[in-house]
């Protein structure tokens, strides 16, 4: 389930990237223990991106607006990847200015 993409992006990102916090809820809870889920919360893509980093920046355009099947939830997906432990001192980073704050 946790496979990443050629990216380094796994289901993970990809909810945070969409707003997804039922789908971070339920990822988070079929890992089976905390270190597990610290491991793939701090996990990042090859843009230096957490999953934390990806629901901070999200994502409202594209082709898949139509086609959600549930409502974005940027803030309830923030507030379960802290709970469950994400480090909300990461730096995200941006290509041309380095991390951010």
């Amino acid at each position: 389930m946790m496979a990443g993409d050629r990216e380094g992006k796994n289901c993970l990102h990809w909810a945070a990237q969409f707003g997804n916090a039922k789908s971070i809820e339920f990822i988070l809870s079929k890992l089976s223990s905390k270190e597990t889920r610290e491991r793939f919360l701090a996990l990042a893509n090859s843009d230096r991106w957490t999953p934390l980093c990806w629901a901070v920046r999200p994502f409202e355009g594209g082709f898949a607006v139509g086609m959600r099947s549930a409502k974005t939830d940027f803030a309830g997906t923030v507030r379960t990847l802290l709970i469950y432990g994400a480090d909300r001192t990461v730096k995200c980073w941006w290509a041309e200015q380095g991390a951010s704050d």
